[in-house]
């Protein structure tokens, strides 16, 4: 047992690379951690784009109503910024479907056996 002074364990040369998965000798954990993060990424960082501008306008929006000024310009960049999210909601399952292995074996199943479905109905 390798403690410090504090009681905590002294990190080894393989504790200290665990957190890189590209590195020989890793482990599947380490990989399949870095895996989700990417994916956890390709899908959160869109939705906090198409977000944050939209609750900035709408803040913008609100006091420009509350304190009685001009709001048309900001009516027509919030109706820009909405499509922007429109188009969001359909990026995110997409992007999805594309780096979920999980789906898309679901979904080949599905697949296969409609396909199956289909020949054996046509016979």
């Amino acid at each position: 047992m390798n403690l410090h002074g504090d009681g905590l364990h002294a990190p080894t040369h393989h504790a200290d690379t665990e957190c890189f998965p590209w590195m020989q000798g890793r482990s599947i954990v380490s990989r399949m951690e870095a895996r989700a993060a990417v994916r956890m990424s390709v899908n959160l960082l869109p939705l906090w784009l198409c977000t944050f501008p939209i609750s900035c306008t709408s803040l913008a929006i609100y006091w420009c109503i509350r304190l009685g000024g001009d709001c048309t310009i900001l009516g027509q960049i919030m109706s820009y910024l909405r499509d922007v999210f429109l188009l969001h909601s359909i990026y995110n399952p997409v992007m999805y479907m594309c780096t979920s292995s999980e789906f898309r074996r679901a979904f080949n199943h599905i697949a296969w056996k409609l396909k199956i479905g289909c020949q054996t109905g046509t016979n």
